[in-house]
Parts: C-alpha cells; structure tokens; sequence
C-alpha cells in the first residue's frame, strides 16, 4: 500500500523528470522547447541552484549562461556524429563555459554544475525506467 501511494506522490515528479529529460536530449532549440513547457526550464535551474547552493542573485546571474551553454551543447550534438568528435567538442565546450561560470561562482561551484548536470541526466533516466518497468508490469485489479 505504502509503495502505490509513494507511486502516486511521484507521479508529477516523473512527469517533469521526462518532459525535462526529453527538453535536454532533443533536437529542437531551446527556444522552442521553452515555448512548449516553460517548466522546464525552471525545474533544471531550481535542480542545479539547489546542487550548488546558490544565492538568489548568482542563480539570476547564472542562468542565462546555463541557457547559452545548453543551447550551445544541443547544437554541437547535432552537427558532430563522430561519438569521438562530438565528445571532444563537449568537453571543449564545458571548459569555455566553465571559465564563464567561474566568473560568477567561482571555480569550484562553476566545475560542479557539470556534476549536477549529469546527475540531474541521470535521475531523469531513472525516473523514465522505472516508469517502462512499471507499464510493463500487469495492472492487479
């Protein structure tokens, strides 16, 4: 009983986690994607400000280089089909951008986003599949 209604709890949970998960593994501009569900957006940004612990005006200051750098990494992913060129392109990527961030929240924190965005990846992945799991297990009446 405890595991359906904690089921029931996460429910909106995972569907920000998926529609989050599809927003940063697509192919189509941010911009777009904005337009479509806005709460995207916000729900990443709140995720990485609390991993880093951010200040209300370092999250402010933060954001629109997290956008460019989000923009920046969908583009690369779509022009470089190599797995090796395109990882290389990221990492070079993520140093640029980290110079950046460091400028607003120092190195250490500016090197941790990176972190909270795999992390943040990774839980997205873990709510889908629990999810595919769960469909795939027959409903008891």
């Amino acid at each position: 009983m405890k595991t359906k209604l904690s089921l029931i709890k996460l429910k909106p949970l995972c569907s920000a986690l998926t529609i989050c998960l599809l927003w940063l593994c697509s192919g189509l501009p941010v911009q777009a994607q904005a337009q479509k569900s806005p709460k995207v957006n916000d729900i990443f940004f709140e995720f990485v400000s609390k991993e880093l612990s951010l200040t209300p005006a370092q999250a402010a200051d933060i954001r629109p280089l997290i956008k460019q750098y989000l923009m920046e990494r969908g583009k690369t992913s779509r022009n470089f089909r190599d797995p090796l060129e395109r990882e290389q392109q990221i990492l070079s990527l993520k140093m640029k951008y980290r110079a950046r961030m460091a400028k607003v929240v120092g190195k250490q924190k500016a090197t941790r986003f990176f972190t909270s965005e795999q992390s943040f990846r990774r839980k997205v992945k873990d709510v889908l599949r629990a999810r595919e799991e769960q469909a795939k297990k027959p409903s008891s009446p």
